[in-house]
């Protein structure tokens, strides 16, 4: 047996890592959540590897920039990544008026493609954009990709950096 003089983890603990770490990995990876929470990288680089136990106010600020609630983060048996950005935007199409007909053509599926490859290519040109800003080009990389393709991916990320 090694002498670390550290404690060994608890089974609760070391699920609740993971459910961080996933949880980093569905709000876009480190780069992303450093921008979207004010965490430090290497802090979230500790979380991601599962390494350190984020605190109570850091795992709330990754569990909002990665679209799930604490409770998942805290208590969770499902699988973050899974969930995350997804159902939000499911729940933001349920919640539009019904008098409107986007909401029956919105392909929510498309859409979080769109974001995903806007966020992306803001991340990968290291770039921030204002709102609405980023909701404009959501908005054209949703029109972009009524066939989403690799070519359509790849025309949006040349777009977004510019």
């Amino acid at each position: 047996m090694e002498l670390t003089g550290k404690k060994p983890l608890s089974d609760e603990e070391a699920r609740l890592r993971a459910r961080v770490a996933a949880a980093i990995a569905a709000g876009g990876g480190i780069k992303s959540l450093i921008r979207k929470t004010g965490i430090p990288k290497g802090t979230l680089e500790k979380y991601a590897a599962q390494s350190s136990t984020a605190s109570f106010v850091n795992a709330a600020r990754i569990a909002t920039a990665a679209g799930v609630t604490l409770d998942q983060i805290a208590y969770s048996q499902e699988d973050i990544s899974k969930n995350g950005a997804k159902e939000r935007l499911r729940g933001i199409v349920d919640r539009m008026p019904s008098w409107t007909e986007t909401r029956r053509e919105l392909d929510v599926d498309r859409l979080e493609l769109a974001i995903t490859t806007v966020e992306r290519g803001l991340d990968e040109a290291d770039r921030v954009a204002a709102p609405d800003v980023k909701a404009g080009m959501v908005s054209a990389a949703y029109e972009i990709l009524t066939e989403p393709t690799e070519a359509a991916v790849g025309r949006i990320l040349r777009l977004v950096k510019g």
